[in-house]
């Protein structure tokens, strides 16, 4: 099969495809998109409630702090597997 602008392309064959279901295909893809809309929901409750007890500088550099704190702890788990890229980048997962 020939696509405009790709070239030749082999198409899937059917022994490969996915065998689930298309509810839950769905049904993960809400879950994930509800998980990566959260932030937009939660921080400007977070950041009204902030800046409404300390007004001004005080309050932006509190909000500025908490959201710089709120970034460390979700990017401490992370750390560990990104040492592990550097170290061994290709994962052959040979011991040195």
């Amino acid at each position: 099969m020939t696509v405009p602008g790709v070239g030749k392309v082999m198409p899937v064959p059917a022994n490969i495809r996915s065998s689930i279901a298309i509810r839950v295909k769905g049904f993960a893809m809400a879950v994930m998109s509800l998980v990566g809309s959260s932030p937009d929901i939660y921080l400007p409750l977070i950041d009204g409630a902030v800046l409404g007890r300390l007004r001004g500088k005080p309050g932006c550099s509190m909000r500025s702090g908490l959201l710089l704190m709120l970034w460390f702890l979700l990017r401490l788990p992370m750390a560990n597997d990104e040492m592990r890229m550097l170290s061994d980048p290709f994962g052959s997962g040979f011991p040195k």
